[in-house]
C-alpha cells in the first residue's frame, strides 16, 4: 500500500544498513558481528536467518551488495561473501582469501557509484581515509590534504556520503559533522575540490545531503529544513544564496629566486552576462571576476583586482592583469559570485626571474 508502517517483526534486529541481493533483504545487527536476512522475497525475517562476520572479532558496521558480492564492513576489517546456494540460515558463505585489514568508520558514508562503491575507512592504525573499491579491494584515493581535513574532528561515526554522475563525471560527496565544506571526488578526473554553501555571508558546508534521479532530474535533500532541490547546471545559485567559484593556484616559486610577474591572464567562456532588461543588476549584466594574490603562502590576500567576464556576446572579453610586481612564493587566487555561467578554460602567466 501506500502506507509507511513500522516493522513490529520481533526477529527484525536494530539496524544501520541494508542491501538487497538475490531476492533477499540484508541487514547488519548493530553492535554485533552479526547480519540477518528475510526468507528469500519476502519480508519475513525467521529468527534462525543470521550469520556473523567470523574473520576479525569486530562489529559488524555495514552491509552493500556490489556485483552479486556481498560485502560485511567491520569496525576494522572487510570480508566478501557470495551466494553459494547452500540450505540452512543464509545462502551465503565468506571467499577465502578475500579478506581486507580496512573497516568503515561511518555507515552512511558509503555510497554506490559506477561498478564500485566510496567509503569513509578505519582500522586499528587509524581512521579517517576516503577509500573506493577496485578489483574487489580497498584502494585509498584521499590524499593528505583531504585526510588532515577529516581527521581534525574525532567523532567521524555521523559522516555521510552520496554519489551521483552528471556529464560523464561521476562524483563522491562526503559532509563530516562539524564540518564547514563538502569534500568532493571526481572519479572521472581523480581530483578533488569542495562544495560549500553561504547563507547571510557565512560559509559552510554544502546544503545538499543526499542525492537520487527522479525522472532524468538530480535531485538533493537539504540537510538543514527537508527542502528538496534540483541539481541544475544551469541553476547559478544555491536556492537563491550566491554560488563561490573559486580556484586557487598551486605556489609559484623558482627556488625562491625573486620572480616579477608581466602578465597573468585566466581564459574563461566569456560573455555569458544576463540580459540588461532593467532588473538584472549590472553586476549581473557585467559580471566580474575577482584576483587575489597572496605574497605569503595563503596566509593573507591582497586588495581584490577585477577583470570583466564579458557581457553577453562578448565572446572575444579576455582577462588579463598585468605589472603585477614581484615576490618570490605567490599564490594566485579566483573568484566569481555572480549568477552567470561559469567555464574555466585554462590559465598562463608571463613571469622573469630575477636574481636570488
Amino acid at each position: 500500500t501506500t502506507t509507511l508502517n513500522t516493522i513490529v517483526d520481533p526477529n527484525f534486529y536494530p539496524a544501520t544498513t541494508v542491501t538487497f541481493q538475490d531476492g533477499y533483504f540484508i541487514l547488519n545487527q548493530t553492535g554485533t558481528p552479526f547480519y540477518f536476512i528475510s526468507d528469500l522475497y519476502s519480508i519475513d525475517f525467521p529468527p534462525l536467518n543470521q550469520a556473523a562476520k567470523s574473520g576479525n572479532s569486530d562489529i559488524l558496521m555495514a552491509v552493500i551488495s556490489n556485483n552479486r558480492q556481498l560485502y560485511l564492513l567491520g569496525a576494522n576489517t572487510t570480508e566478501i561473501w557470495y551466494n553459494a546456494g547452500q540450505s540452512g540460515t543464509t545462502p551465503f558463505q565468506r571467499q577465502d582469501g578475500r579478506f581486507s585489514q580496512v573497516g568503515c568508520a561511518a555507515p552512511n558514508s558509503i555510497a554506490k557509484l559506477s561498478e564500485t562503491f566510496f567509503w569513509l575507512g578505519t582500522n586499528q592504525q587509524g581512521g579517517g581515509v576516503v577509500y573506493m573499491l577496485e578489483n574487489a579491494m580497498p584502494v585509498r584515493v584521499s590524499n593528505h590534504a583531504i585526510e588532515y581535513i577529516i581527521q581534525q574532528y574525532t567523532d567521524l561515526s555521523g559522516a555521510t556520503g552520496y554519489a551521483y554522475q552528471q556529464e560523464g563525471h561521476y562524483f563522491y560527496c562526503l559532509n563530516i559533522p562539524g564540518s564547514n565544506t563538502t569534500l568532493v571526488y571526481d572519479m572521472s578526473v581523480k581530483q578533488w575540490h569542495e562544495r560549500q554553501t553561504t547563507i547571510n555571508g557565512i560559509q559552510g558546508r554544502n546544503i545538499a545531503d543526499n542525492h537520487c534521479v527522479l525522472n532524468n532530474q538530480h535531485i538533493c535533500g537539504d540537510y538543514s529544513n527537508g527542502n528538496i532541490y534540483e541539481l541544475d547546471l544551469e541553476t547559478y545559485t544555491d536556492n537563491g544564496n550566491p554560488c563561490y567559484r573559486i580556484r586557487q593556484a598551486p605556489h609559484v616559486s623558482n627556488n625562491l629566486n625573486r620572480l616579477f610577474y608581466k602578465l597573468f591572464e585566466v581564459d574563461f567562456q566569456f560573455g555569458t552576462g544576463l540580459v540588461n532588461n532593467g532588473v538584472n543588476t549590472q553586476n549581473n549584466v557585467n559580471p566580474r571576476i575577482v584576483l587575489e594574490i597572496s605574497n605569503d603562502g595563503g596566509q593573507t590576500w591582497s586588495n581584490p583586482i577585477y577583470a570583466s567576464l564579458g557581457q553577453i556576446g562578448r565572446w572575444y572579453t579576455r582577462a588579463r592583469w598585468q605589472r603585477l610586481g614581484s615576490s618570490r612564493d605567490r599564490v594566485f587566487r579566483v573568484t566569481i559570485t555572480d549568477p552567470v555561467k561559469v567555464q574555466m578554460l585554462s590559465a598562463y602567466m608571463d613571469i622573469e626571474v630575477g636574481l636570488a
